[in-house]
């Protein structure tokens, strides 16, 4: 009873909160960070060449042969990723963007990067999805890392952005604090559906055990009691209203991006992903260096309570408005150890819903890149979830505690941060190793993750695992330390200042809450080294299975014709 009790507790905290602060899933990291990570691996991998330096030190003299093999594979994998498709897409007029009048943009996408003059760009002119035409610009031509950098960055930027991902509409059954009442309810019949299914099925486990199978009686029994539950069935046949894919226009879909190390509660994924009634860091208590359970922060409970306000839950079936169902369920679920139902998935609001695990994402996109080895699209999953594996905040699948503005200081102190990858006049971007120093401590972190995971073939590499190790490092380095949690920095970014009005609220919280992060460069820069070690270390591996598909057909228009945005005419 205590369990129900304190989620009774949470969605009245939550109702009363989200009265008065416009709250949001806080996304990963901010759109142009994902992208600067992958061109500062890019460009890291640039810097190798010729015989390999002497093996660091931190690793052992068994490592020599492959810190050779490491050194040469970061030039070769770099040129492999060149013949990469660009699947980029052109919009926008020619004379506006600056495209070349003969480049035929309508087949930019089966483009290689090796052949592009353009790459996808973000926060251009409205009307512009690419950068202005930059061949021959450059006495030696722009170089191969930049276009791999900055194309596969782009990609993995665009997660975030899949509004399919976030899904859901409005369900009258889970509104108004239905929801709770409705799972206590779902609770107590499973447990009674549980007690009478126990002995049956595990009688097939042992025979499955007998015949070499494997089968986990308590999982399986609470996977039957919650899937074919009657209060979960009935409650499946109500349709919901109102799709969308974000709230107050923030998107939903980053809900998947989380990858709680801390979870004492597992119900479909060891470890799972965000679930906000477990959510946050480990709670310091007294005397010090003592800690307890997590305990959601603020902005879970908001975000929680206004879920169960609204009812707003995943969109796992059709209705009146639409054929389309939430594609996170689709994509991500299918990796979950334990499989739910439609009814399942949109049984609870998505404050109360366990998400699939980061690692599932990543995954997704490993599976398509497997199936399609010349498309540099699906690299952008595994590498934007590497990006979200080194944030705090997202080891320990929380919303809050300082997560939105520990990230946006992390692009406001990038410079001093990590080298810094800077626009050249061409629009293009190339990285300026002010530190010498932390280029060389990235090499060895990817080294140090190359090792992890080498020797694997395309369909045995452990992606999943890959991503668990990198999130489980990040949160043995922050969950008990101190300076990366901050409720003051997230109730800051949401609620305005006695100094703001309230309808300047939204501006406003654009800077808040970061001052409790900016000086934290000594702190944040080991995290950031880590996370582009590991995009190099996959991108290394990556570069080994890339097929590659040749130069475009028809890339350019034929004479006396030019490009008029759709065609060549």
């Amino acid at each position: 009873m205590r369990f129900f009790q304190a989620q009774l507790a949470l969605t009245s905290i939550g109702a009363l909160t989200a009265a008065f602060a416009t709250t949001r899933p806080a996304a990963a990291y901010i759109d142009v960070t994902h992208i600067r990570f992958v061109e500062v691996a890019t460009g890291v991998m640039a810097t190798a060449g010729g015989e390999a330096p002497g093996l660091p030190e931190s690793f052992p003299s068994s490592d020599a042969a492959a810190w050779n093999e490491y050194w040469g594979l970061l030039t070769s994998s770099l040129n492999a990723l060149g013949n990469l498709r660009s699947n980029a897409t052109a919009s926008g007029p020619g004379d506006v963007c600056d495209y070349h009048p003969q480049d035929n943009l309508a087949v930019i996408n089966n483009v290689r990067l090796r052949d592009l003059h353009y790459v996808p760009i973000v926060g251009g002119p409205s009307q512009c999805s690419l950068s202005r035409n930059v061949a021959g610009f450059e006495t030696n031509g722009p170089r191969l890392d930049q276009f791999v950098g900055a194309t596969l960055g782009y990609h993995a930027w665009s997660v975030d952005h899949q509004d399919s991902d976030g899904l859901s509409n409005f369900r009258l059954t889970n509104a108004a604090g239905a929801g709770v009442v409705k799972e206590v309810a779902r609770t107590v019949t499973e447990v009674g559906l549980g007690a009478g299914l126990l002995p049956l099925v595990g009688l097939y486990c042992l025979g499955s055990e007998l015949f070499g199978g494997g089968c986990n009686a308590v999982s399986t029994t609470h996977n039957l009691a919650d899937e074919y539950n009657p209060v979960a069935i009935v409650d499946g046949l109500v349709p919901g209203v109102g799709d969308r894919s974000s709230l107050f226009g923030f998107g939903l879909g980053s809900s998947w991006h989380f990858i709680n190390m801390g979870a004492n509660i597992h119900r479909y994924n060891n470890p799972r992903g965000m679930w906000l009634l477990e959510a946050g860091p480990p709670t310091p208590l007294f005397p010090p260096g003592n800690f307890g359970p997590s305990v959601p922060g603020v902005g879970d409970v908001a975000f929680l309570g206004l879920a169960d306000l609204t009812g707003l839950s995943l969109k796992s079936k059709p209705n009146f408005e639409s054929s389309s169902t939430n594609t996170g369920i689709t994509r991500y679920g299918q990796f979950d150890a334990l499989a739910r139902s439609a009814n399942q998935w949109q049984g609870d609001t998505v404050g109360h819903v366990e998400f699939s695990p980061a690692d599932n994402v990543a995954r997704f996109g490993w599976e398509q890149f497997r199936a399609n080895p010349s498309d540099g699209r699906w690299l952008g999953w595994p590498l934007h979830i590497l990006g979200d594996a080194s944030a705090p905040h997202h080891a320990v699948g929380t919303n809050s505690y300082g997560h939105q503005p520990f990230e946006e200081a992390v692009e406001q102190i990038w410079e001093a941060t990590l080298v810094q990858p800077t626009n050249d006049t061409l629009g293009l971007r190339h990285l300026t190793p002010a530190d010498p120093e932390q280029v060389e401590r990235i090499i060895e972190q990817g080294f140090f993750w190359w090792l992890q995971v080498r020797g694997h073939t395309v369909a045995d590499f452990p992606i999943q695992a890959f991503v668990t190790a990198v999130a489980q490092t990040t949160y043995d380095l922050t969950a008990k330390a101190g300076w990366p949690w901050s409720e003051a920095a997230t109730v800051e970014n949401f609620v305005p200042t006695l100094t703001k009005d309230v309808t300047d609220r939204i501006p406003s919280i654009n800077d808040a809450g970061r001052g409790h992060y900016t000086d934290q460069e000594n702190n944040i820069r080991p995290l950031l080294e880590m996370s582009v070690g590991s995009m190099i270390a996959l991108l290394i591996e990556a570069g080994r299975f890339v097929v590659d598909p040749g130069p475009a057909a028809n890339a350019t228009c034929p004479p006396g014709t030019t490009f008029n945005g759709t065609q060549c005419t």
